[in-house]
């Protein structure tokens, strides 16, 4: 027998189920079990109604099955089994509600059921009827679920001109069959791009001689000029991602020269897709030390900022807003990040808001050696997310650094490395170059302290040692910073 919900850890399914649905669904839920299609069950209705009230929290007493029962039948001795099959019923009719609120708010699935209802009766005429209507409404930007969709209506119109003994089976079956095609070959080689993706991060091998075979038969079928946008899109990405590097950079241009003459004809999911494709190419020529390519990230950035393609239920990713400042700021583009900071602070998220503007705030006021700005500002800065947690202590080093409070970066620099080597949560890739980081900026504030009390204290052949482990190694958070601050104490050896 399951255990008491009170005093114990134990969460049954249904408070599970309830603890996911927004307060707005909640309130849904509770009509939908109060509907006596729903459910006849004369208990039901109070104890969904009982349970709302208890809502968002279903760890306290008032939740265990002792109570919920006493709530339902007072006075009576308690049964334990009796409490758990109603919970039980109610689960079961969570998880229709669920579905039912899915079906209803996918309008495509719900015209699909509403053909398939109208066939299965004979009722021919509504059906259409419904055909008609739905084929007056345009698809502008047809995304993978449209070439489905419309293969499922093909399949009911091959359903019905069959039944009825009608013409135009002949043309139906085709029509079915190329729709299914298209469907499964995009679908398909978007999935062959994202494996292409993934196998370059974690070496993974796909099934690539497939794959190939698969894009033969799709360049046969859907000609260029000719076949879905879409196609034409993760073709081009295809061919970006499989060809030799110089090849690579012409197939990239033009994907972006497509995505730009056709953004506004693409479905906005993919066409987000597509661009962060775009953007990782980008980035892995930058690490390869291709420095233009950051001239066009920032272009990439800027293009789908335009379009609202970084937009997320209307709000601006923290990380994309970190990302563009950072990136503004390696460029130099001063001006253009402080006006950025500014007109998107209103549109971050109110929960990540203050933080997220405190901490690119800071590092702004740090790339014009604003130090004490940069560290009021940092002191905002709530570090229980890694990457923030990363990042401040970073510039909180490079503040110091440059500020040559050395006493402070030492210790900072050892609490840092402690805080890296006991952190979960973070790659290993992310723990390595920022251990580089720490090792060769403890190094460079060695040889700043020395040179400050006597320059003839830190030999060139130091320095020259420490230049080569960074021209060796590029695999380095800050490579840049740490280069530039190693040439100013070049430039001051004697």
């Amino acid at each position: 027998m399951e255990k008491d919900l009170s005093g114990s850890n134990f969460r049954p399914a249904l408070y599970q189920y309830l603890g996911f649905l927004t307060p707005k669904e909640l309130d849904k839920w509770v009509a939908y079990v109060h509907s006596p299609y729903a459910t006849t069950h004369p208990h039901l209705p109070q104890l969904a109604t009982h349970l709302a009230a208890l809502y968002p929290e279903f760890s306290s007493e008032a939740a265990s099955r002792k109570a919920l029962f006493t709530f339902l039948f007072p006075g009576q001795p308690f049964q334990d089994q009796r409490i758990m099959d109603y919970m039980s019923y109610l689960k079961k009719l969570t998880e229709e509600f669920l579905v039912f609120q899915r079906i209803r708010e996918d309008r495509k699935s719900w015209q699909v059921q509403l053909e398939t209802s109208l066939i299965e009766k004979g009722a021919g005429k509504l059906y259409q009827q419904a055909v008609r209507r739905r084929e007056k409404k345009p698809v502008l930007s047809p995304d993978l679920d449209h070439y489905f969709f419309a293969h499922q209506h093909a399949r009911l119109h091959l359903d019905f001109v069959s039944a009825q003994k009608q013409r135009g089976w002949d043309t139906a079956l085709p029509a079915m069959t190329g729709l299914m095609d298209q469907w499964y070959l995009i679908t398909r080689l978007r999935y062959a791009c994202a494996q292409l993706n993934r196998s370059k991060v974690l070496s993974e091998e796909g099934d690539q001689e497939f794959v190939e075979k698969l894009v033969e038969l799709g360049v046969e079928k859907m000609p260029a000029g000719k076949g879905p946008l879409l196609w034409e899109a993760y073709f081009a990405l295809y061919q970006m991602m499989t060809q030799e590097p110089g090849q690579a950079a012409v197939c990239f241009r033009d994907l972006r020269s497509f995505l730009e003459k056709n953004a506004d004809r693409l479905p906005m999911p993919r066409l987000h897709e597509l661009y962060a494709y775009l953007m990782n190419f980008c980035i892995q020529r930058i690490n390869l030390g291709q420095a233009s390519y950051r001239e066009i990230l920032l272009e990439l950035y800027q293009f789908q900022l335009e379009k609202g393609l970084l937009l997320e239920e209307g709000w601006l990713s923290p990380w994309d807003y970190k990302n563009i400042v950072s990136l503004a700021l390696k460029m130099k583009r001063f001006a253009w990040t402080l006006t950025f900071i500014e007109t998107y602070r209103g549109r971050l998220n109110p929960q990540f808001r203050e933080n997220a503007y405190a901490y690119n705030l800071a590092a702004y006021h740090q790339s014009q050696g604003q130090h004490q700005e940069s560290l009021q500002l940092l002191i905002e800065v709530k570090l229980e997310d890694v990457f923030y947690g990363l990042g401040t202590r970073t510039m909180l080093a490079k503040s110091y650094f440059e500020t040559a409070d050395l006493e402070a970066l030492f210790y900072l620099l050892d609490a840092f490395e402690a805080w890296l080597r006991r952190l979960k949560g973070v790659s290993a890739y992310q723990r390595e170059i920022y251990l580089h980081f720490i090792r060769r900026t403890r190094k460079l504030a060695q040889y700043k302290g020395k040179m400050m009390t006597n320059p003839h204290l830190v030999s060139a052949r130091q320095l020259g040692r420490l230049r080569e482990s960074l021209d060796r190694n590029r695999k380095i958070a800050q490579w840049d910073w740490l280069g530039k601050q190693l040439e100013t104490l070049e430039q001051f050896h004697p």
